[in-house]
């Protein structure tokens, strides 16, 4: 019932956005188009920020669901799909540049994602600073052609995006990402 409910607001974000923009739009105007009251909301979420920011780890999600958290090429692959897919809702998304916005929660995600993938395979408990500072320099490089693709309509194809994202990777993480599932 509770994903049911996140769902049902994500979509309502969704349709909402068709028409407005993020800073339009209010949290009442997302309940009433999703059929909850406001508590139900804010059970859920902490402002529609944290709802957009939900959207995202949701199809991050699903793209690594059968990869226990591991986000290799193919996978990589799925969630660029899932931005081409609702690329007029990122569009929207991206345009927003309040502290809250989503770049700053993907890059956040994306270099706990890829810490945590390191880590994994490394087996160790922390990454050097230089590495990590390497992994957001990739990760803030990475946003900013999602976003270049995002407004200029996806125009080229998902997996060619992922193998160019994947060649400036830092050495490290591309030996990684390129891997076999662990």
């Amino acid at each position: 019932m509770k994903q049911l409910t996140k769902l049902a607001l994500s979509q309502a974000i969704r349709d909402l956005m068709d028409h407005y923009s993020l800073s339009e739009i209010r949290v009442t105007e997302i309940c009433e188009k999703a059929g909850v009251d406001r508590h139900t909301f804010y059970y859920h979420f902490k402002d529609k920020y944290d709802l957009v920011a939900w959207i995202y780890s949701y199809s991050q999600q699903l793209a690594t669901q059968q990869t226990n958290g591991f986000m290799g090429l193919e996978e990589s692959i799925l969630a660029l799909s899932d931005l081409k897919n609702y690329r007029q809702f990122y569009k929207k998304a991206f345009e927003d540049v309040s502290v809250n916005a989503l770049s700053h929660y993907i890059v956040s995600y994306n270099v706990t994602l890829y810490a945590q993938m390191i880590k994994q395979t490394l087996q160790v408990d922390e990454l050097d600073e230089i590495l990590l500072q390497q992994l957001r320099y990739h990760c803030y490089g990475c946003l900013g052609l999602s976003q270049d693709w995002i407004q200029n309509n996806c125009e080229m194809d998902c997996r060619e995006l992922a193998l160019q994202m994947t060649e400036f990777m830092p050495p490290i993480l591309k030996d990684v990402v390129m891997k076999t599932k662990p």
